[in-house]
Order: C-alpha cells, then structure tokens, then sequence
C-alpha cells in the first residue's frame, strides 16, 4: 500500500542519490590527481645548454651573523618582556577556576 509519505519522499530520495553519485565522482577525481608517481629531479639548462648552479645562502644581519652571544635578546628574543611577576594575574574567577582545576594535579603523600 502507498502512503502520502510515498509520494514526499521519492524526489527527495533521486535528489539525495544524485549528490551522493556527484560527491563520489568528486572523491574519485581527487584521488586521481594524487595518485603515486615517481618523482623525477628535472635539472634546468641555461641557455648554453649548461646545468644551472647556483649556492645557497642565509644570511642574518649583517656580516653573516647567525647568533650574537653579545646580544641574546635580540638573537632569540626576550621571554621576559610579556611576564608578570604579580601574584595577581588573573581576575578573580580565572584564579578560582585554575586552582579548582590544578586541585587534582598536586601530588599525594606516600
């Protein structure tokens, strides 16, 4: 026996199959496009027909510097620049909730 439902449901159920096939195909296609290949070192020739060679270089500062143990807060950073060193770094809440939450954390006696 057909229902009302029947008759509600069928084209939402061609629509819904039809975007399943569409993901599908989508899903399929992507997998091609990634599909293993051998990976092969293509060396670019000049115009002389010569292989292109060219160095590499890093350089930091002048001079080529890479570390300046003269200068560590400038070479690394300065941590301590964003610290406090109040007691009272949190607003009240924030403090209660990390020592509700750290309450578990500490240690238990042997």
């Amino acid at each position: 026996p057909r229902s009302a439902f029947d008759d509600f449901a069928a084209p939402n159920v061609a629509s819904r199959k039809k975007e399943d096939d569409m993901i599908a195909a989508r899903v399929r296609s992507a997998k091609a496009q990634y599909a293993g290949r051998r990976v092969q070192n293509v060396q670019r020739k000049t115009a002389n027909g010569r292989a292109r060679v060219c160095q590499v270089q890093a350089k930091y500062g002048k001079d080529s510097v890479f570390l300046d143990l003269d200068d560590m807060d400038s070479t690394t950073g300065n941590w301590d620049m964003y610290g406090m060193d109040d007691q009272k770094r949190y607003p009240d809440p924030q403090a209660a909730f990390f020592d509700r939450a750290a309450d578990g954390l500490s240690r238990r006696e042997a």
